[in-house]
């Protein structure tokens, strides 16, 4: 002890905290009344529970992505990603299917609250396309046509021929258009050592595997711009 008085800052942060929760809890008391059955109820209502919680240290205040320097600058726009896809990959790293240090424990949390969170990331406005970068124009034949002399099937051809994801045939393909390039650079390179291995049959392991390091560096940057 020190005998010194409690700092009037620690006591006005520590009610902040506690007004902010307060607030939470009662919005989201409004919003389930009004029933579980709207799917824009259960958006802004995932919108409370996002912004309430920790999605932002890393994803960004509007699911934007990492643009920070440290970790988290790798972390993965959720804005406008696919549904279906965001239930996938939560549900992988829930199951062991897939690891992250932060994933692995928020998996955990309950899945109706989940569910919310994920339809308002996946209705939120997604970044305006850009015109991709001179150096990485080389690379759209990779991405449109594939490599047919190293076995390497077109990116178009699952992910779409803007990137935009679809439901896939086995297993939901993810929106890569406007992705966060580091992320899409981390995944590219954990898919080609095996480091990440969740994808329907393997399917990304086996493309990957050909990619050298320039294209993977070039298909970041191109797909970030679409």
């Amino acid at each position: 002890m020190t005998g010194r008085g409690t700092d009037p800052r620690t006591i006005r942060s520590s009610a902040h905290d506690r007004c902010a929760r307060a607030l939470v809890t009662l919005a989201l008391a409004c919003l389930c009344a009004q029933g579980r059955a709207d799917p824009a109820s259960d958006a802004a209502r995932g919108r409370l529970l996002a912004e309430g919680g920790r999605c932002p240290e890393c994803h960004g205040a509007q699911g934007e992505g990492g643009t920070g320097s440290d970790a988290s600058a790798s972390a993965p726009r959720l804005a406008g990603q696919r549904f279906d896809y965001l239930l996938k990959e939560f549900r992988d790293f829930r199951d062991g299917r897939r690891h992250s240090d932060a994933m692995d424990i928020i998996a955990r949390d309950d899945d109706d609250e989940v569910l919310d969170i994920l339809r308002y990331y996946a209705g939120a406005a997604r970044r305006a396309a850009a015109d991709p970068p001179p150096a990485a124009q080389g690379v759209r034949r990779l991405f449109e046509e594939g490599d047919a002399g190293r076995a390497i099937r077109a990116c178009a051809d699952c992910h779409g021929a803007g990137a935009e994801g679809s439901a896939g045939r086995r297993s939901p393909v993810p929106r890569l258009a406007g992705q966060v390039p580091a992320y899409l650079e981390r995944q590219l390179r954990d898919w080609r050592g095996g480091a990440r291995r969740n994808s329907a049959e393997d399917v990304m392991n086996r493309e990957a595997a050909q990619l050298t390091d320039a294209e993977i560096d070039d298909l970041a940057r191109y797909l970030s711009n679409l």
